[in-house]
């Protein structure tokens, strides 16, 4: 087997052994030190000194916070990278399988072992799930399976996965700072990311990740698994204590118990004083009651609606004739499922 050798970082000559490395540049370069740590000072003569000693001293010491999206870094060129990738969309490799593009060689890599050439070696024992890196399955192992919540808010006591998760709870919920401003309908944000998130879906109309199964699109993969999961697989992993009821996501689980078990309506309408649960509802009851704009039309009756599934389930069952809600007793069907449940209750 053949010796790894190091190539001087003066003069690129290549060094047999570390050991022989460290007098070539005593020798030779009168022992120079050009790779300073950002958090110390220190100075080092290799890059890989530098990223060993930041490795084991520095490693849980971040003291370069970025104000976009509360992440923090260890070395001011991590922060750098970070906002040049995340913040500022720069992203100079592309992939030439699929034209995707990455902030680093090293994500570029990764991905073309794991999209085009299916490397993904470390098995998940629990769910059979496969990864192509020993910490990203010890990650799916930590919060998906073992649901390890280690960050806990000592405001509400609430638990988080990821410490930048708490820290953004912290900003959202606790101290109100929403600094970035959607200058089209003043929403206001805690970061950048969410920001643009919002522009790009609501105002921009951009929603580029199809799922492969119903080929609606979204916003964001993220929005895309979740979509899957509530949807097509029937996952719903976050259940009521109240009732019998299961969501699929932790926030509307959260919006299901004020509605219907708490009855807290904070959101009072200034036309006709109606109370609602969410800040949505109400600006959807202004849009449709007070200004009446219903944007949905049928293209075959003069109807109009305020609200796409309205629509759609109009659609379908009226000019359609498709009545999707089975009485599991008689052989009756029906368009809506209130209409189902009202025959359920009267008839059988």
């Amino acid at each position: 087997m053949s010796k790894v050798s190091i190539k001087c970082q003066f003069c690129k000559e290549e060094i047999p052994n570390s050991s022989k490395y460290i007098v070539h540049c005593k020798e030779v370069h009168g022992n120079q030190k050009p790779f300073q740590c950002e958090v110390c000072s220190l100075r080092f003569s290799h890059n890989f000194n530098l990223k060993a000693h930041i490795e084991n001293n520095h490693k849980n010491s971040k003291q370069f916070y970025c104000e976009e999206c509360s992440h923090d870094y260890a070395t001011k060129k991590t922060l750098g990278l970070h906002q040049q990738i995340v913040h500022e969309n720069i992203k100079p490799y592309e992939c030439k399988e699929c034209k995707a593009k990455f902030g680093t060689k090293y994500v570029l890599n990764q991905h073309s072992k794991a999209v085009h050439l299916k490397q993904k070696p470390f098995d998940c024992k629990v769910c059979k799930k496969t990864f192509i890196a020993k910490t990203v399955l010890a990650n799916h192992v930590r919060n998906v399976h073992e649901r390890v919540r280690a960050f806990k808010c000592d405001l509400c006591y609430q638990e988080f996965i990821e410490k930048v998760v708490l820290k953004r709870h912290i900003k959202v919920v606790h101290q109100d700072l929403k600094n970035f401003i959607c200058e089209n309908c003043d929403q206001r944000y805690a970061c950048q990311r969410d920001l643009k998130r919002h522009t790009d879906s609501v105002h921009l109309k951009l929603k580029p990740f199809v799922c492969n199964v119903c080929s609606k699109s979204f916003s964001s993969p993220s929005t895309v698994k979740k979509h899957c999961q509530e949807v097509h697989e029937n996952i719903k992993k976050y259940f009521c204590s109240f009732c019998s009821r299961s969501f699929g996501q932790s926030g509307a689980l959260k919006i299901h118990i004020k509605a219907v078990h708490e009855k807290t309506k904070d959101n009072k309408c200034s036309i006709c004083s109606k109370m609602f649960t969410q800040k949505g509802q109400l600006k959807l009851h202004i849009q449709m009651v007070h200004e009446n704009q219903k944007p949905f039309k049928c293209p075959v009756c003069p109807l109009s609606f305020g609200r796409k599934h309205v629509f759609e389930s109009h659609f379908k069952s009226k000019h359609e004739k498709i009545t999707p809600y089975n009485c599991k007793i008689c052989p009756s069907s029906f368009r809506y499922k209130g209409i189902l449940e009202k025959h359920l209750k009267e008839v059988h």
